[in-house]
């Protein structure tokens, strides 16, 4: 976005290359956003998955900036970090 608020045409064909790519695998996907967060400096996470009741099949996934909200209580819990280096 530029200085005076407007985007320019540049990023607008960025965006649209960007929502309308492809992806066979949910992996695949993850690669490609997580090499474009990288280039523009910011990193991705996995964060929610939805899962079709009957089959358990993924149909939705979302993905969000690395500090986007809050990590969900259940991958808190049990966590132990330890020190990479003790003195």
């Amino acid at each position: 976005m530029e200085a005076n608020g407007c985007v320019s045409l540049e990023e607008i064909e960025q965006y649209n290359y960007m929502a309308n790519q492809t992806f066979k695998t949910e992996e695949e996907f993850y690669k490609f956003y997580n090499g474009y967060a990288f280039h523009k400096g910011f990193s991705v996470r996995k964060d929610r998955i939805w899962y079709k009741p009957s089959t358990k099949e993924v149909t939705w996934r979302r993905f969000v900036f690395s500090f986007e909200g809050y990590r969900m209580e259940k991958h808190l819990k049990g966590r132990i970090r330890k020190d990479s280096h003790v003195p």
